[in-house]
C-alpha cells in the first residue's frame, strides 16, 4: 500500500519524527488519479492525536497549490459507520453528495458508501459536478 506511482506527487506516507527514529504511521493522498478519489489511513495507536488533520491540511495545501497537478475536486467514498473519517472530511469542507447501499463486501459483511466532494477553491469555473452520485 505504501508503493504508488504517485508517491511524492499526490500520494504520501505520514511519518512521525521521534528522537529515536522516524516511524511511518499512515498514508494520505489521491489513490485513484483518474477520479481524484482521496484515501487515508492511520495506525490505530495514533488516532485522536491530530496527526491526520495535520497531514490532510498539508495535502490540500500541496494539491491546491498546483504541485499535485490540476486537481479541480476531490471525492471520497466512506463507510457511513466510519464516523471519524466522515468527521475529518467534513472538517475540511467536504460535503455529502450521495449514498449507495452494499458497495463492497469485507470481513465485516456488506458495507454501504457515503460519497463526499470538495471543490478546489482556486479552480477556474465550476466544471462537472458529481452531485447526486448513486453508483
Amino acid at each position: 500500500m505504501i508503493s504508488s506511482s504517485n508517491n511524492g506527487i499526490s500520494d504520501f506516507v505520514i511519518v512521525l519524527q521521534t528522537l529515536d527514529h522516524p516511524a511511518v504511521i499512515g498514508k494520505v493522498g489521491i489513490w485513484a488519479p483518474e477520479t481524484s478519489e482521496i484515501g487515508f489511513m492511520l495506525s490505530r495507536a495514533y488516532w485522536g492525536k491530530g496527526y491526520m488533520a495535520e497531514a490532510f491540511s498539508a495535502l490540500l495545501d500541496h494539491l491546491w497549490g498546483g504541485k499535485g497537478g490540476e486537481v479541480r475536486r476531490l471525492i471520497a467514498d466512506v463507510d457511513p459507520r466510519n464516523a471519524a473519517s466522515l468527521r475529518t472530511l467534513k472538517n475540511f469542507g467536504f460535503r455529502e453528495i450521495g449514498f449507495k447501499e452494499k458497495t463492497i463486501e469485507t470481513h465485516l459483511g456488506w458495507c454501504d458508501s457515503v460519497y463526499l466532494q470538495l471543490e478546489n477553491p482556486n479552480s477556474e469555473g465550476e466544471g462537472e459536478s458529481l452531485q447526486g452520485r448513486s453508483g
